[in-house]
């Protein structure tokens, strides 16, 4: 079991993707798109490699984003392996020690566990100058992590030299999931997800961040009738449901048909989608809404 945690935007759910080869996690130039505690299975000759996809930490003051913390650092408790990922530009950019605090931390609270501790670097094609790199690691190397990994995720860069080095601390035992089995998450809460995923990328301002999407039903494909899923777009603000219809519904319209493709190529079959727009103020502090949507 591998926690993956970091800042928001270190490209923990692109990381996950690469190295699964699917569509597991979501991803969108917003932080903070992850909301729940994704897994991703992986092998590595005889090891099975959970990767545990975590929202990212943060010390917000809101209710529901010390949820989500709460989510991840309960993933980080149970990992057997901790993967600290960070941003190679940030890091680069705020060069020192201070510079990465949080993240030292986060690798002195998972050694103090007496859990095994990878740092990945993530984004190092984005560093033009390598030799910027060296303080860093030399920050890094201090801390008594067991490995250091620069990576690169969208690019595929030294994603097997992290499958090995997190082969290496994999505790013997049975494998938890079956061979063919890429993730665990359940069907609703995948689909949901996906359509998150394109309102995130598509809307802006405060609006992407107060959007949840709740999957009411999926009817199996019957006949030539493709898999129809419905699906519930919440908002908190009255005034934010017509940014999410769009002028003559057609930002909902985009939205769907973004989402539909995303799930058609996920699932490998056909897919008919549909979405209603629903306002619901408080869904954010809501337990039932939150445990159907996995957070």
């Amino acid at each position: 079991m591998v926690a993956i945690v970091g800042r928001p935007n270190a490209g923990k759910s692109t990381l996950l993707n690469a190295l699964t080869g699917a569509r597991v996690g979501i991803i969108s130039p917003k932080p903070n798109t992850t909301r729940v505690v994704v897994r991703g299975i992986t092998h590595s000759g005889h090891a099975q490699l959970v990767w545990l996809d975590t929202p990212g930490l943060n010390k917000s003051a809101k209710a529901f984003e010390r949820r989500l913390v709460q989510q991840a650092n309960g993933a980080m408790a149970d990992a057997d392996v901790v993967l600290v990922l960070l941003d190679a530009s940030h890091a680069v950019k705020n060069a020192g020690p201070k510079a990465l605090q949080q993240e030292a931390e986060w690798v002195s609270a998972a050694l103090g566990r007496k859990q095994s501790v990878i740092v990945g670097i993530s984004k190092v094609d984005l560093v033009k100058a390598k030799v910027a790199l060296l303080p860093v690691l030399e920050t890094i190397n201090a801390w008594g992590v067991h490995a250091v990994v620069p990576l690169s995720a969208s690019k595929k860069i030294a994603l097997d030299d992290l499958v090995r080095e997190v082969a290496k601390l994999a505790p013997a035992g049975p494998w938890l999931f079956p061979a063919d089995m890429v993730t665990d998450a359940p069907l609703h809460q995948r689909l949901a997800e996906f359509t998150r995923e394109q309102a995130m990328n598509l809307l802006q301002q405060e609006v992407p961040y107060g959007v949840g999407v709740m999957t009411e039903a999926v009817v199996p494909a019957q006949g030539e009738a493709p898999m129809l899923v419905q699906q519930i777009i919440m908002v908190v603000k009255e005034s934010h449901k017509p940014m999410v219809v769009g002028a003559g519904g057609s930002m909902l319209k985009q939205i769907g048909m973004r989402a539909r493709k995303v799930m058609q190529e996920a699932l490998g079959e056909g897919v008919r989608l549909e979405l209603r727009v629903k306002v619901e103020p408080f869904w954010q502090s809501k337990a039932d809404i939150l445990n159907d949507l996995g957070v």
